[in-house]
């Protein structure tokens, strides 16, 4: 969706700028490979996200 946003930008058209399904859509026509690709990536963000939910002391450790 961000890239979308900035192409719209380019272009100063704000008809270019697309929601989730169409940004899905988008994937979805570049093939089942990069679908998929997308998903593992938010899944893998998912599980990131419960990982810091159920232990918040790891929450400082990557800021250093």
């Amino acid at each position: 969706m961000g890239y979308y946003c900035l192409v719209a930008a380019q272009h100063a058209n704000a008809n270019e700028i697309r929601d989730t399904a169409g940004t899905f859509n988008a994937l979805q026509a570049m093939g089942p490979g990069v679908l998929g690709v997308v998903a593992l990536g938010l899944l893998a963000y998912g599980a990131y996200m419960l990982v810091q939910a159920r232990f918040p002391i790891l929450r400082g450790l990557g800021a250093r």
